[in-house]
Protein backbone atom coordinates (compact mmCIF):
# COMPACT_ATOMS: atom_id res chain seq x y z
CA UNK A 1 0.00 0.00 0.00
CA UNK A 2 1.43 3.36 -1.09
CA UNK A 3 0.69 6.49 0.97
CA UNK A 4 1.63 10.10 0.32
CA UNK A 5 2.00 12.26 3.45
CA UNK A 6 2.17 16.06 3.34
CA UNK A 7 1.37 18.99 5.60
CA UNK A 8 1.74 22.71 6.35
CA UNK A 9 0.91 24.13 2.95
CA UNK A 10 0.12 27.61 4.38
CA UNK A 11 -1.28 28.95 1.13
CA UNK A 12 -1.41 32.74 1.42
CA UNK A 13 1.42 33.01 3.94
CA UNK A 14 3.86 34.63 1.56
CA UNK A 15 2.81 37.13 -1.08
CA UNK A 16 6.03 39.02 -1.61
CA UNK A 17 6.84 38.63 -5.26
CA UNK A 18 6.05 39.89 -8.75
CA UNK A 19 2.53 39.57 -10.11
CA UNK A 20 2.04 36.95 -12.79
CA UNK A 21 0.62 38.77 -15.85
CA UNK A 22 -1.35 35.75 -17.07
CA UNK A 23 -3.15 34.69 -13.89
CA UNK A 24 -2.99 38.08 -12.14
CA UNK A 25 -1.86 36.20 -9.04
CA UNK A 26 1.12 37.01 -6.88
CA UNK A 27 4.07 34.93 -8.01
CA UNK A 28 4.56 33.41 -4.56
CA UNK A 29 1.05 31.96 -4.70
CA UNK A 30 2.08 30.22 -7.90
CA UNK A 31 5.25 28.92 -6.21
CA UNK A 32 3.13 27.23 -3.55
CA UNK A 33 0.74 25.79 -6.12
CA UNK A 34 3.64 24.45 -8.19
CA UNK A 35 4.84 22.34 -5.23
CA UNK A 36 1.34 20.95 -4.69
CA UNK A 37 1.04 20.18 -8.40
CA UNK A 38 4.32 18.27 -8.21
CA UNK A 39 2.96 16.23 -5.30
CA UNK A 40 -0.26 15.38 -7.14
CA UNK A 41 1.66 14.34 -10.24
CA UNK A 42 3.93 12.13 -8.12
CA UNK A 43 0.89 10.47 -6.56
CA UNK A 44 -0.54 9.78 -10.01
CA UNK A 45 2.72 8.58 -11.55
CA UNK A 46 3.43 6.22 -8.63
CA UNK A 47 -0.16 4.99 -8.17
CA UNK A 48 -0.79 6.23 -4.62
CA UNK A 49 -3.42 4.30 -2.64
CA UNK A 50 -3.99 6.99 0.00
CA UNK A 51 -3.06 10.63 0.60
CA UNK A 52 -2.98 12.14 4.09
CA UNK A 53 -2.70 15.87 4.72
CA UNK A 54 -1.69 16.68 8.30
CA UNK A 55 -3.03 20.21 8.58
CA UNK A 56 -2.58 23.92 7.83
CA UNK A 57 -3.87 24.15 4.29
CA UNK A 58 -4.02 27.94 4.53
CA UNK A 59 -2.19 30.53 6.57
CA UNK A 60 -5.46 32.06 7.77
CA UNK A 61 -8.65 30.27 8.80
CA UNK A 62 -10.70 32.54 6.51
CA UNK A 63 -8.80 32.22 3.22
CA UNK A 64 -9.51 34.31 0.17
CA UNK A 65 -12.10 32.49 -2.01
CA UNK A 66 -9.62 32.44 -4.88
CA UNK A 67 -7.04 30.60 -2.75
CA UNK A 68 -9.71 28.23 -1.46
CA UNK A 69 -10.69 27.37 -5.02
CA UNK A 70 -7.11 26.85 -6.17
CA UNK A 71 -6.41 24.48 -3.28
CA UNK A 72 -9.69 22.62 -3.78
CA UNK A 73 -8.98 22.03 -7.47
CA UNK A 74 -5.79 20.19 -6.64
CA UNK A 75 -7.22 18.17 -3.77
CA UNK A 76 -10.16 17.07 -5.93
CA UNK A 77 -7.72 16.00 -8.65
CA UNK A 78 -5.72 14.07 -6.04
CA UNK A 79 -8.91 12.37 -4.80
CA UNK A 80 -9.47 10.95 -8.28
CA UNK A 81 -6.24 9.01 -7.79
CA UNK A 82 -6.89 7.87 -4.21
CA UNK A 83 -8.83 8.72 -1.04
CA UNK A 84 -7.60 11.89 0.69
CA UNK A 85 -7.74 12.38 4.46
CA UNK A 86 -7.39 15.97 5.71
CA UNK A 87 -6.78 16.79 9.36
CA UNK A 88 -7.32 20.47 10.30
CA UNK A 89 -4.35 22.34 11.73
CA UNK A 90 -4.30 25.36 14.01
CA UNK A 91 -4.17 27.76 11.05
CA UNK A 92 -7.29 26.11 9.62
CA UNK A 93 -9.28 26.58 12.83
CA UNK A 94 -11.19 29.66 13.97
CA UNK A 95 -10.45 28.98 17.65
CA UNK A 96 -13.70 27.41 18.79
CA UNK A 97 -14.84 23.93 17.92
CA UNK A 98 -18.36 25.04 16.98
CA UNK A 99 -17.18 27.13 14.01
CA UNK A 100 -16.22 25.74 10.62
CA UNK A 101 -12.58 25.29 9.66
CA UNK A 102 -11.12 26.45 6.35
CA UNK A 103 -11.19 22.84 5.07
CA UNK A 104 -14.78 21.99 6.06
CA UNK A 105 -15.82 23.01 2.55
CA UNK A 106 -14.90 19.48 1.47
CA UNK A 107 -17.47 18.02 3.87
CA UNK A 108 -20.11 20.41 2.53
CA UNK A 109 -19.28 19.36 -1.04
CA UNK A 110 -19.89 15.74 0.05
CA UNK A 111 -17.05 14.28 -2.00
CA UNK A 112 -16.82 10.59 -1.07
CA UNK A 113 -13.05 10.30 -1.48
CA UNK A 114 -12.14 13.40 0.57
CA UNK A 115 -12.51 12.96 4.32
CA UNK A 116 -11.99 15.84 6.75
CA UNK A 117 -11.04 14.41 10.13
CA UNK A 118 -12.40 17.01 12.52
CA UNK A 119 -12.90 14.52 15.33
CA UNK A 120 -10.53 12.31 17.29
CA UNK A 121 -11.62 9.07 15.67
CA UNK A 122 -10.49 5.90 13.92
CA UNK A 123 -11.63 5.59 10.30
CA UNK A 124 -11.77 2.49 8.12
CA UNK A 125 -10.84 3.50 4.58
CA UNK A 126 -11.04 1.22 1.59
CA UNK A 127 -8.23 1.65 -0.96
CA UNK A 128 -7.31 -0.07 -4.21
CA UNK A 129 -5.12 -2.44 -2.25
CA UNK A 130 -7.31 -3.13 0.72
CA UNK A 131 -8.46 -1.64 3.99
CA UNK A 132 -6.43 0.76 6.12
CA UNK A 133 -7.27 2.25 9.51
CA UNK A 134 -6.60 5.99 9.87
CA UNK A 135 -6.73 7.72 13.24
CA UNK A 136 -7.37 11.45 12.87
CA UNK A 137 -6.02 13.85 15.51
CA UNK A 138 -6.76 17.48 14.59
CA UNK A 139 -5.00 20.33 16.37
CA UNK A 140 -5.99 20.26 20.06
CA UNK A 141 -7.95 23.35 21.03
CA UNK A 142 -7.67 24.32 24.65
CA UNK A 143 -11.46 24.73 24.83
CA UNK A 144 -11.70 20.99 24.08
CA UNK A 145 -8.96 19.95 26.48
CA UNK A 146 -10.01 21.83 29.63
CA UNK A 147 -13.16 21.47 31.74
CA UNK A 148 -15.81 23.96 30.63
CA UNK A 149 -15.45 27.34 32.31
CA UNK A 150 -12.23 26.43 34.10
CA UNK A 151 -9.10 28.58 33.89
CA UNK A 152 -5.64 27.57 35.04
CA UNK A 153 -2.14 28.97 34.93
CA UNK A 154 0.07 28.11 31.97
CA UNK A 155 1.90 25.20 33.58
CA UNK A 156 -1.26 23.47 34.80
CA UNK A 157 -2.97 24.06 31.48
CA UNK A 158 -0.09 22.36 29.68
CA UNK A 159 -0.19 19.41 32.07
CA UNK A 160 -3.93 18.92 31.57
CA UNK A 161 -3.64 19.19 27.80
CA UNK A 162 -0.74 16.73 27.66
CA UNK A 163 -2.62 14.23 29.80
CA UNK A 164 -5.76 14.64 27.70
CA UNK A 165 -3.87 14.13 24.45
CA UNK A 166 -2.20 11.03 25.83
CA UNK A 167 -5.59 9.64 26.80
CA UNK A 168 -7.02 10.41 23.35
CA UNK A 169 -4.15 8.78 21.47
CA UNK A 170 -4.08 5.73 23.72
CA UNK A 171 -7.86 5.44 23.34
CA UNK A 172 -7.57 5.45 19.56
CA UNK A 173 -4.82 2.83 19.61
CA UNK A 174 -6.95 0.54 21.78
CA UNK A 175 -9.55 0.28 18.98
CA UNK A 176 -7.09 -0.63 16.23
CA UNK A 177 -7.56 -4.04 14.62
CA UNK A 178 -4.40 -6.03 13.94
CA UNK A 179 -5.99 -7.40 10.77
CA UNK A 180 -5.30 -4.25 8.73
CA UNK A 181 -2.58 -1.58 8.51
CA UNK A 182 -3.06 1.42 10.79
CA UNK A 183 -1.65 4.94 10.68
CA UNK A 184 -2.18 8.01 12.83
CA UNK A 185 -2.50 11.43 11.17
CA UNK A 186 -2.21 14.43 13.47
CA UNK A 187 -1.41 18.11 13.73
CA UNK A 188 0.31 18.80 17.03
CA UNK A 189 3.74 19.26 18.58
CA UNK A 190 5.72 16.40 20.11
CA UNK A 191 8.41 16.48 22.78
CA UNK A 192 11.85 16.46 21.21
CA UNK A 193 10.85 17.88 17.83
CA UNK A 194 12.99 20.60 16.26
CA UNK A 195 10.90 23.73 15.84
CA UNK A 196 11.14 26.63 13.43
CA UNK A 197 9.17 29.80 12.75
CA UNK A 198 5.87 27.91 13.17
CA UNK A 199 6.33 28.24 16.95
CA UNK A 200 5.94 32.02 16.63
CA UNK A 201 2.77 31.64 14.56
CA UNK A 202 1.04 29.61 17.28
CA UNK A 203 -1.23 31.52 19.65
CA UNK A 204 -2.26 30.05 22.97
CA UNK A 205 -0.65 26.95 24.44
CA UNK A 206 0.62 23.96 22.50
CA UNK A 207 -0.12 20.54 23.98
CA UNK A 208 3.36 19.06 23.55
CA UNK A 209 2.51 15.38 23.24
CA UNK A 210 4.92 12.98 24.99
CA UNK A 211 6.84 11.01 22.37
CA UNK A 212 6.42 7.75 24.27
CA UNK A 213 2.65 7.67 23.75
CA UNK A 214 3.26 7.50 19.97
CA UNK A 215 5.89 4.75 20.22
CA UNK A 216 3.25 2.08 19.91
CA UNK A 217 3.82 -0.79 17.45
CA UNK A 218 0.07 -0.90 16.76
CA UNK A 219 0.74 2.00 14.35
CA UNK A 220 2.51 1.25 11.11
CA UNK A 221 3.24 4.95 10.54
CA UNK A 222 2.55 8.26 12.30
CA UNK A 223 2.05 11.18 9.88
CA UNK A 224 2.43 14.56 11.54
CA UNK A 225 2.06 18.22 10.68
CA UNK A 226 2.60 21.51 12.55
CA UNK A 227 6.40 21.63 12.47
CA UNK A 228 7.93 22.81 9.21
CA UNK A 229 11.18 20.83 9.25
CA UNK A 230 11.15 17.25 7.93
CA UNK A 231 12.17 14.86 10.71
CA UNK A 232 11.59 11.35 12.05
CA UNK A 233 11.28 11.48 15.83
CA UNK A 234 11.50 7.73 16.38
CA UNK A 235 14.97 7.38 14.81
CA UNK A 236 16.70 8.53 17.99
CA UNK A 237 14.80 6.22 20.33
CA UNK A 238 16.04 2.87 21.64
CA UNK A 239 12.62 1.24 21.38
CA UNK A 240 12.92 -1.70 19.01
CA UNK A 241 9.32 -2.06 17.80
CA UNK A 242 8.43 1.48 16.87
CA UNK A 243 6.65 3.15 13.96
CA UNK A 244 8.23 5.98 11.97
CA UNK A 245 6.95 9.18 13.64
CA UNK A 246 7.43 11.71 10.87
CA UNK A 247 6.88 15.40 10.32
CA UNK A 248 6.80 15.88 6.56
CA UNK A 249 7.58 19.59 6.95
CA UNK A 250 6.14 22.39 4.83
CA UNK A 251 5.88 22.06 1.07
CA UNK A 252 7.25 25.55 0.40
CA UNK A 253 9.60 27.83 2.33
CA UNK A 254 7.37 30.00 4.48
CA UNK A 255 10.10 32.46 5.52
CA UNK A 256 13.87 32.87 5.83
CA UNK A 257 14.09 30.66 8.91
CA UNK A 258 13.58 27.80 6.40
CA UNK A 259 16.21 29.12 3.98
CA UNK A 260 18.51 26.11 4.20
CA UNK A 261 15.86 23.40 4.50
CA UNK A 262 14.84 21.04 1.73
CA UNK A 263 11.08 20.97 1.22
CA UNK A 264 8.82 18.16 0.13
CA UNK A 265 6.57 15.30 1.18
CA UNK A 266 6.90 11.71 2.37
CA UNK A 267 6.24 8.61 0.30
CA UNK A 268 5.32 5.62 2.47
CA UNK A 269 5.13 1.96 1.42
CA UNK A 270 3.45 -0.56 3.73
CA UNK A 271 3.88 -4.23 2.86
CA UNK A 272 2.63 -6.41 5.66
CA UNK A 273 4.76 -5.54 8.67
CA UNK A 274 7.43 -3.89 6.53
CA UNK A 275 7.24 -0.09 6.32
CA UNK A 276 9.55 1.92 4.09
CA UNK A 277 9.42 5.66 3.59
CA UNK A 278 11.40 8.33 1.81
CA UNK A 279 11.41 12.11 1.77
CA UNK A 280 10.70 13.40 -1.74
CA UNK A 281 12.15 16.86 -2.39
CA UNK A 282 10.16 19.41 -4.38
CA UNK A 283 11.55 22.38 -6.28
CA UNK A 284 10.69 25.05 -3.70
CA UNK A 285 11.66 28.63 -4.38
CA UNK A 286 15.24 29.16 -3.08
CA UNK A 287 15.99 31.88 -0.54
CA UNK A 288 19.38 33.47 0.02
CA UNK A 289 20.70 35.75 2.77
CA UNK A 290 23.84 37.71 1.95
CA UNK A 291 25.71 39.42 4.79
CA UNK A 292 28.36 41.99 3.90
CA UNK A 293 30.62 43.90 6.25
CA UNK A 294 31.90 47.07 4.56
CA UNK A 295 35.41 48.22 5.61
CA UNK A 296 36.17 51.88 6.25
CA UNK A 297 36.94 53.70 3.03
CA UNK A 298 34.72 51.40 0.93
CA UNK A 299 31.29 52.27 -0.40
CA UNK A 300 28.48 50.97 -2.62
CA UNK A 301 30.88 49.53 -5.20
CA UNK A 302 32.34 47.21 -2.56
CA UNK A 303 28.86 45.83 -1.81
CA UNK A 304 28.18 45.30 -5.51
CA UNK A 305 31.45 43.44 -5.98
CA UNK A 306 30.46 41.04 -3.21
CA UNK A 307 26.96 40.51 -4.59
CA UNK A 308 28.28 39.69 -8.06
CA UNK A 309 30.10 36.64 -6.67
CA UNK A 310 26.77 34.94 -5.97
CA UNK A 311 24.40 33.14 -8.30
CA UNK A 312 21.11 34.81 -7.36
CA UNK A 313 19.01 34.04 -10.42
CA UNK A 314 15.47 33.02 -9.51
CA UNK A 315 16.03 33.43 -5.77
CA UNK A 316 14.35 35.49 -3.08
CA UNK A 317 17.18 37.55 -1.66
CA UNK A 318 17.75 39.61 1.45
CA UNK A 319 20.91 41.64 1.99
CA UNK A 320 22.35 42.68 5.35
CA UNK A 321 25.07 45.33 5.23
CA UNK A 322 27.17 46.30 8.25
CA UNK A 323 28.81 49.73 7.89
CA UNK A 324 30.61 52.30 10.00
CA UNK A 325 28.87 55.60 10.73
CA UNK A 326 30.48 57.58 7.91
CA UNK A 327 29.72 55.23 5.02
CA UNK A 328 26.92 55.94 2.53
CA UNK A 329 25.40 52.99 0.68
CA UNK A 330 23.17 53.61 -2.33
CA UNK A 331 20.26 51.18 -1.96
CA UNK A 332 18.77 52.08 -5.33
CA UNK A 333 21.95 51.00 -7.07
CA UNK A 334 21.92 47.70 -5.18
CA UNK A 335 18.32 47.08 -6.22
CA UNK A 336 19.22 47.83 -9.83
CA UNK A 337 22.13 45.38 -9.85
CA UNK A 338 20.13 42.65 -8.13
CA UNK A 339 17.39 43.00 -10.74
CA UNK A 340 20.00 42.75 -13.48
CA UNK A 341 21.32 39.56 -11.85
CA UNK A 342 17.90 37.92 -12.27
CA UNK A 343 16.79 37.96 -8.65
CA UNK A 344 13.20 36.77 -8.37
CA UNK A 345 12.38 39.16 -5.54
CA UNK A 346 14.38 41.46 -3.28
CA UNK A 347 13.01 40.72 0.16
CA UNK A 348 14.95 43.45 1.95
CA UNK A 349 18.16 45.46 2.00
CA UNK A 350 19.09 46.30 5.57
CA UNK A 351 21.91 48.70 6.38
CA UNK A 352 23.15 48.57 9.96
CA UNK A 353 25.54 51.04 11.56
CA UNK A 354 26.63 51.24 15.21
CA UNK A 355 24.66 54.45 15.76
CA UNK A 356 21.51 53.03 14.20
CA UNK A 357 21.72 49.60 15.74
CA UNK A 358 19.58 50.57 18.71
CA UNK A 359 16.94 52.45 16.73
CA UNK A 360 16.82 49.72 14.10
CA UNK A 361 15.82 47.02 16.57
CA UNK A 362 12.37 47.00 14.95
CA UNK A 363 13.82 47.25 11.43
CA UNK A 364 13.04 43.63 10.66
CA UNK A 365 13.78 41.67 7.54
CA UNK A 366 10.09 41.40 6.73
CA UNK A 367 7.35 44.03 6.51
CA UNK A 368 5.86 44.64 9.94
CA UNK A 369 2.38 44.04 8.50
CA UNK A 370 3.34 40.43 7.75
CA UNK A 371 4.44 39.65 11.31
CA UNK A 372 2.22 37.97 13.86
CA UNK A 373 1.24 40.15 16.85
CA UNK A 374 3.21 37.93 19.21
CA UNK A 375 6.35 38.55 17.10
CA UNK A 376 5.91 42.31 17.34
CA UNK A 377 5.36 42.14 21.09
CA UNK A 378 8.49 40.04 21.54
CA UNK A 379 10.54 42.54 19.54
CA UNK A 380 9.13 45.42 21.58
CA UNK A 381 9.92 43.72 24.89
CA UNK A 382 13.47 42.91 23.78
CA UNK A 383 13.88 46.54 22.73
CA UNK A 384 12.90 47.50 26.29
CA UNK A 385 15.57 45.23 27.72
CA UNK A 386 13.35 42.31 28.74
CA UNK A 387 15.09 38.97 28.25
CA UNK A 388 15.52 35.43 29.51
CA UNK A 389 12.87 33.73 31.59
CA UNK A 390 10.92 36.95 32.13
CA UNK A 391 10.58 37.45 28.37
CA UNK A 392 9.52 33.84 27.88
CA UNK A 393 6.88 34.06 30.62
CA UNK A 394 5.47 37.35 29.34
CA UNK A 395 5.16 36.00 25.79
CA UNK A 396 3.50 32.84 27.08
CA UNK A 397 0.93 34.93 28.96
CA UNK A 398 0.44 37.16 25.92
CA UNK A 399 -0.26 34.12 23.72
CA UNK A 400 -2.79 32.99 26.28
CA UNK A 401 -4.59 36.36 26.19
CA UNK A 402 -4.51 36.50 22.39
CA UNK A 403 -5.96 33.01 22.20
CA UNK A 404 -8.85 34.05 24.48
CA UNK A 405 -9.51 37.15 22.38
CA UNK A 406 -9.46 35.09 19.19
CA UNK A 407 -12.12 32.80 20.67
CA UNK A 408 -14.31 35.76 21.43
CA UNK A 409 -14.08 35.42 25.25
Amino acid sequence: MNIIHFADFHLGASQEGPMDPTTRLNGRILDYLDTLDALVEYAEDNDADLAVFAGDAFHKNNPDPTLLGLFAERIIRLSKQCPVVIVPGNHDMPGVVEKATSVDIFNIMDLPDIIVGRQYELLDIETKHGMIQVATVPYPLRSQMLPSGKKYDVDKTKRIMRATMRKIIEGLSSHVSKDFPAILVGHFSVDGAEYGVERLFTFGIDADVPLECLLNPIWDYVALGHIHRYQNLSESTIVMMRPPIVYSGSLERVDFSEEGQEKGFVWVEIDGKNVDYEFVVVDARPMKTISISVPDGEYTQYVLSKLEKHNLSGKIVRVRIDVSDSIFIDKSEIYRVLEKMGVYYVHSIRIISPVKARTLSLDTDVPLSSLAPIDLLGMHLEDKGVSGKKLKNLLSLAKDIMSEVDRGH
